[in-house]
């Protein structure tokens, strides 16, 4: 049966997209109350570039709307910074990887995510008053550095469990 143009199907897995990114939300929320000095990765970022390459650009949209709901509310940036932000990157993803080939979809997903990285910090700081950073430009600079790092070994985790899930769906025929 179809509602709204999708199958019932369509719909539970996309309400399971949904799920994901307001868990992954929380999660991020979750790790931010450890303090400002502790530097940790965008779980939400690396979540959106990840899965950009295996969702349709509606459930992507909808799981970069979830997190960024859930990160509004704890969040002293401006209202709307991170929807707009991972919705931002929804877009440049989808345009990136309808331009790139099968085999550079990895690569170009990489380089999405530590530009994403940056700019997303940088949005995010630049967002805020200059009596809310409390850092020395260097301090801060080093923080983005450090989370393109965490985010990158995210990702690249990400990348090697999606491999060896991939290998293990292949169905092996035996010759007839």
């Amino acid at each position: 049966t179809t509602r709204g143009g999708l199958r019932g199907e369509a719909v539970v897995q996309r309400a399971a997209y949904i799920g994901a990114g307001l868990l992954i939300g929380l999660v991020q929320i979750t790790l931010r109350g450890l303090g400002g000095e502790v530097v940790i990765p965008n779980l939400a970022l690396v979540l959106i570039v990840y899965l950009s390459s295996r969702l349709d650009l509606p459930s992507l949209g909808a799981v970069a709307i979830a997190c960024g709901v859930v990160l509004e509310l704890a969040s002293a940036s401006s209202a709307g910074m991170h929807i707009l932000g991972l919705v931002l990157l929804v877009l440049v993803a989808k345009l990136l990887l309808r331009s790139a080939e099968e085999e550079s979809q990895p690569w170009f997903l990489l380089v999405l995510m530590l530009t994403g990285t940056v700019a997303y910090s940088l949005a995010l700081i630049f967002s805020l008053s200059f009596s809310q950073v409390q850092s020395h430009w260097g301090v801060i600079v080093s923080q983005v550095l450090i989370e393109c790092l965490y985010n990158s070994i995210l990702f690249g985790f990400c990348m090697a469990i999606g491999a060896r899930r991939a290998q293990g769906q292949k169905k092996y025929r035996l010759p007839t």
